[in-house]
């Protein structure tokens, strides 16, 4: 959970009548630590990725070309495989704020971005050129959400229990009061 210094979030703190952490309304979202970037520097050090290919094994794509991603413009920044998946990747730096990272995926260097301009495609999603696609691929099916057991929602007359929170994320690279951005 993250507390946002404006009111450009999604709620308090509470999801789905779940008490995570407390906040003023619209400056709380969850997030993933790819999501986040510590301010003033990495908790630790990071991981230099292996050298990027020049193309993709399918030859589709090159190193610096410019491609569609989900309708967004972008330009190849690196081409390889991924700490956090299987197979090739293809990393790729927004011409607009709205990416997850700054070329870094868990706790690994891959490229240069600015923060925010950072995202990590298969080459099959990816399109050649600058005009945006005449159709545009079906959006994948948003997963169901179901709402928390009626113990974990409160009444008027009843307290809502809080959970405890982790020091720090799974792979330390953030911890619990540090200063974040957040790509969302």
């Amino acid at each position: 959970g993250v507390e946002l210094v404006e009111a450009a979030g999604m709620h308090d703190g509470n999801v789905l009548g779940v008490p995570y952490f407390a906040c003023a309304p619209k400056h709380g979202v969850m997030a993933k630590p790819v999501q986040l970037q510590v301010l003033g520097g990495d908790v630790r050090a990071l991981t230099a990725a292996e050298p990027s290919k020049e193309k993709s094994a399918d030859e589709s794509i090159s190193l610096g070309q410019r491609v569609m991603w989900s309708g967004r413009e972008a330009d190849v920044r690196y081409i390889g495989p991924v700490e956090f998946a299987t197979g090739e990747w293809v990393g790729l730096e927004l011409l607009d704020p709205e990416g997850f990272h700054d070329g870094s995926a868990v706790g690994v260097k891959y490229f240069e971005c600015l923060p925010c301009h950072g995202v990590f495609a298969q080459a099959v999603q990816l399109q050649s050129g600058r005009a945006t696609p005449a159709v545009p691929e079906p959006a994948a099916s948003a997963p169901v959400v179901a709402p928390p057991p009626a113990a974990a929602t409160a009444t008027e007359h009843e307290e809502l229990d809080t959970f405890s929170s982790k020091d720090e994320a799974e792979d330390g690279s953030i911890r619990l009061g540090q200063t974040v951005t957040w790509c969302g």
